[in-house]
């Protein structure tokens, strides 16, 4: 019997604008290039993505996204060589102006900005903390039983906006951001289920713009055991890996390191990795289920289904 679960909503989701338009400034000055109106029915996972550069090698282009009062973005490129950037961040329902804005660090050379787009994405079993402004928010998700096994671990995602670094802390420690970008900060980390996390960003007189996920099915940019396995013996495990923020390589490895590690080849029964859409399964014939770990990663991308097909 196949039992499977597409815990990517596809059917919910939503490309809202797509525009492969070449923008250009001399401005120094954030300067809006272009705007759209978009509606949202409910509050959204909303994506994005862009391409930057500078018309010169020794100079910066920077973008951000203006949402009324609120920013978004704010990823710097040096160079003439256009670098795609984006991230994620949830809006609650409503209408919206979204404004495109770029700068170029140096007014003699232009700062270039291309192939935008914005879309809505939606998953099971999704916790999140609407886009605000400084202070604190707490996030739980329950864990619960899958076609595969108990959920154990999902990924918990603040992306903010400042103009200088802000203070983090969650659960009142003090946390480092994972990834910064200029004026855009991304904590991405592999986090337990079935506790609850009390997040503050920034203090006066921190201008901060950010929002917050905690999924099991976006992936985090470490091995992570996102399920504990529980299914019988004999069966046939099948997962899909997609790009969601980004088209990252994305890991897959079944086992567990060694008391004495000599590489991947000896510590994992199989392994997959790659881009784009990537399709994994396994067939547990002499390896028992119960006692193997399913470690996956990949930063900016995420699970998109699973199933088993129980013998």
């Amino acid at each position: 019997m196949l039992l499977s679960e597409m815990v990517r909503r596809i059917k919910n989701e939503q490309n809202l604008v797509s525009d492969p338009t070449q923008y250009a400034t001399a401005s120094t000055s954030y300067y809006t290039v272009a705007s759209y109106n978009i509606s949202l029915s409910r509050a959204s996972l909303m994506i994005y993505k862009y391409e930057i550069a500078n018309a010169n090698a020794g100079f910066r282009a920077q973008a951000r996204l203006k949402i009324g009062d609120r920013h978004v973005g704010g990823h710097v490129q040096g160079g003439t060589a256009f670098a795609a950037k984006g991230g994620m961040f949830y809006l609650p329902a409503g209408s919206y102006t979204i404004e495109v804005q770029l700068r170029t660090h140096n007014a003699s050379y232009s700062a270039y900005l291309r192939n935008f787009e914005l879309g809505m994405a939606d998953f099971a079993d999704m916790a999140y903390v609407a886009m605000r402004g400084l202070g604190g928010s707490t996030l739980t998700l329950p864990s619960r039983r899958t076609v595969i096994g108990r959920l154990k671990r999902g990924t918990l995602y603040i992306e903010a906006y400042c103009t200088v670094t802000p203070p983090l802390t969650i659960n009142g420690a003090a946390k480092g951001w994972t990834f910064t970008d200029w004026e855009n900060y991304v904590y991405c980390q592999s986090v337990n289920l079935d506790s609850s996390y009390t997040i503050s960003v920034g203090t006066d007189p921190y201008h901060v713009t950010y929002s917050a996920i905690l999924c099991p099915w976006i992936l985090p940019p470490s091995d992570a055991e996102i399920v504990d396995l529980g299914f019988p013996q004999g069966s046939t495990l099948y997962l899909v890996l997609e790009p969601l923020r980004s088209n990252p390589i994305k890991y897959l490895k079944l086992g567990k390191r060694r008391a004495v590690s000599f590489g991947d080849l000896t510590d994992y029964y199989s392994t997959a990795s790659g881009t784009d859409i990537l399709t994994w399964n396994y067939t547990f014939e002499i390896i028992e289920v119960s006692n193997c770990l399913l470690l996956i990663s990949g930063y900016g991308g995420c699970i998109s289904t699973m199933a088993c097909d129980i013998r």
